[in-house]
């Protein structure tokens, strides 16, 4: 797997995108229109990260493509340039995926059966039944059924998930994973630096890397962190 050429920057977005809608969107929603029961707030998350990303991650070459399953609407993150698609979920969610028997696809069974098929984790878990007791038909009916044509799998597509877990309205954990088409993990790597980062100066002194950034010690700092993230994408290049 090549990540080195993984869009930094729109990680970076997408990390924005999640946290604002923990811990600024969905308190102020619950402050102004609470109810007796709040039944609704982890879909209710779900309706503000996408929101965001509309608004802060679609640019360029990235689009968001949605699809609906049954009565639930998603989204998902391409990056047409890159050549690779996003989703968002929470790490509770993401691990349940694969334990559950199923009559139909996960769409994410789909995706990582389409994108991620020619990888395979170095490490495999065991699992209670087959993960995948779909033909491959299926699988890629499915998956036409999602992206309506929207882009090319042949193209070298990959996928790669941005798994986060809350605690008291705060990011507790958040990382991006690729996962081969069972699931298992074959690279992680975890975004908790960009969580401490001021997204609002960060949109500011990268909109244009063509730009000359004069801000002192504003500038090296990021610096710092975007070079510590650069390594840890190259060692995980080596790995594979």
């Amino acid at each position: 797997m090549d990540v080195n050429d993984i869009n930094e920057r729109l990680l970076q977005r997408i990390v924005s995108a999640i946290s604002k809608a923990i811990t600024e969107d969905v308190p102020q929603y619950l402050r102004e229109y609470s109810k007796e029961t709040n039944n609704a707030t982890p879909h209710l998350r779900g309706d503000f990260i996408n929101e965001n990303i509309r608004k802060i991650v679609i640019d360029g070459d990235v689009e968001l493509i949605p699809f609906k399953r049954y009565a639930w609407n998603g989204r998902i993150i391409v990056d047409k340039k890159e050549k690779k698609t996003y989703t968002i979920t929470t790490k509770n969610n993401l691990r349940s995926i694969p334990k559950r028997k199923r009559d139909n696809p996960h769409f994410l069974h789909s995706i990582l059966y389409i994108e991620n098929g020619n990888f395979e984790a170095a490490i495999k878990q065991q699992h209670l039944f087959d993960i995948y007791p779909f033909e491959g038909v299926v699988l890629e009916d499915d998956y036409n059924s999602i992206f309506q044509g929207l882009i090319n799998p042949q193209e070298g597509y990959r996928h790669y998930i941005v798994a986060y877990s809350t605690s008291n309205n705060m990011i507790k954990d958040i990382q991006i994973e690729f996962l081969d088409k069972n699931f298992d993990t074959i690279h992680e790597l975890s975004l908790k630096e960009y969580v401490k980062m001021d997204f609002a100066q960060l949109t500011e002194i990268m909109p244009d890397e063509n730009n000359n950034m004069q801000n002192g010690e504003g500038v090296r700092g990021l610096l710092k962190i975007k070079s510590r993230v650069n390594t840890k994408l190259r060692d995980m290049t080596k790995s594979s």
